[in-house]
């Protein structure tokens, strides 16, 4: 039953009820002229004892029903003596709880609720899985720091954790470039599989075979650079093994690789966003370099100009360190990152899918590729063997055109996880 306002009267029964009760015991009737009683809590209850008592005392037993009923009317006359502001202080705190439950509930579901599937950060086109079956068979170990290869020639893969990370670099890196800003946080929701080293010469073979695929004409450096109709990813102007990473790639190589990979495989291999590659780089550092001080560690975690390419190339910026490579150098040569990933810096440049932005105004902050910008360039992430040591870092962005091929440029993949 809806409780009454303060300022309403209780409703009344169809009938007047008719009490009969002694002259000894029923209330006394007030005069006609006195002022309509104010009705109290200790009023209605005076007047439910009086009644009980009637019924007790009188000549006739009052009606089963008079009782109860007047219990009803002493619970509207109690309700309705309490002043207007009382009972709006009350629905004010009753309005403030359900309110603060219904936020707590709706708090607890935005947390829980399931991640929405991840997007590809480019379209994947012709994207055909195969056999379901076989798909569905396959044990994909999501555990992080666990490796994934899906065939003896793919490449292999290294399970990374979810989580955030601040992008781009701060005021205090005094190397940073206005690309690099502003700073901002990214979170990638869900764990991913990103290649243990760049793409390879033997991973790049197979899929030149099998598409004759037409990859010739590259940019190679002896002193200067310069394109090279006849250069290639078999050529690119010194020697490599099956083990090197393959270069002179383009965007569109790469994003053919990932396509075809995918449809030999039944998983869903692209390239990284620069988000998921900035990540995977700093592996769990803040820091302008993921490795400590020291002249030596550059050259103790990456492939880079140091020394060794100097006594080629004098006028190079180098670091004050000796790798031992002046060109690429086999994947694995150099210690992994906190995630077990090496040659994330260093050794050669790497495609994702970003198009290019001149900086991070309204950049996406959910680790997706960003696709406003210029899609006819691509982000470039890494540094190579040619870089100076200002470029030589996890926030440092470039770009190239999507057809452009160069013997510093290579690509590392990503593969999306079962849910």
């Amino acid at each position: 039953m809806a409780i009454p306002r303060a300022s309403a009267r209780p409703e009344r029964p169809e009938r007047p009820l008719r009490i009969q009760a002694s002259p000894e015991s029923a209330p006394a009737r007030q005069p006609a002229a006195a002022s309509k009683p104010v009705h109290t809590p200790a009023a209605a209850i005076e007047k439910t004892v009086a009644i009980r008592r009637a019924g007790q005392a009188g000549d006739q037993p009052a009606p089963a029903t008079s009782v109860g009923v007047d219990l009803k009317l002493a619970e509207y006359l109690f309700r309705d003596s309490g002043s207007a502001a009382t009972d709006r202080s009350i629905w004010t705190r009753r309005a403030l709880w359900v309110g603060a439950v219904l936020l707590a509930a709706v708090m607890a579901w935005i947390w829980r609720r399931p991640a929405p599937p991840a997007k590809a950060p480019y379209p994947a086109t012709g994207l055909i899985k195969a056999d379901p079956a076989a798909a569905a068979s396959a044990v994909t170990d999501a555990r992080t720091g666990a490796t994934i290869r899906d065939c003896p020639t793919c490449p292999q893969m290294t399970v990374l954790p979810g989580g955030r990370f601040t992008q781009g670099s701060g005021f205090a890196d005094h190397d940073a470039t206005p690309a690099e800003k502003p700073q901002h946080i990214v979170l990638i929701r869900r764990p991913i599989a990103m290649g243990t080293s760049e793409l390879t010469v033997a991973n790049y073979r197979e899929f030149a075979a099998a598409t004759k695929r037409e990859s010739q004409g590259c940019e190679i450096y002896d002193g200067e650079w310069h394109h090279k109709p006849d250069a290639g990813w078999q050529n690119p102007g010194f020697t490599q093994t099956a083990n090197n990473p393959v270069t002179c790639i383009s965007w569109n190589d790469a994003v053919a690789y990932a396509d075809w990979l995918s449809k030999k495989t039944g998983h869903h291999y692209r390239l990284p966003s620069a988000s998921e590659w900035e990540y995977a780089a700093r592996a769990g550092s803040e820091t302008a370099l993921p490795w400590n001080a020291g002249t030596q560690a550059a050259c103790d975690h990456a492939n880079v100009a140091d020394r060794t390419a100097a006594r080629r190339f004098p006028r190079w910026s180098v670091f004050a360190c000796k790798d031992g490579y002046i060109y690429t150098s086999p994947a694995g040569s150099f210690k992994p990152n906190a995630f077990g990933l090496v040659d994330m810096l260093g050794n050669a440049f790497e495609w994702t899918a970003d198009c290019w932005h001149e900086d991070y105004t309204k950049a996406p902050i959910d680790g997706s590729a960003r696709m406003d910008g210029d899609c006819s360039r691509h982000e470039l992430r890494g540094g190579s063997w040619f870089s100076s040591p200002a470029f030589v870092r996890p926030a440092y962005r470039n770009y190239f055109g999507a057809d452009h091929r160069s013997s510093s440029i290579g690509v590392r993949l990503v593969r999306e996880l079962s849910p």
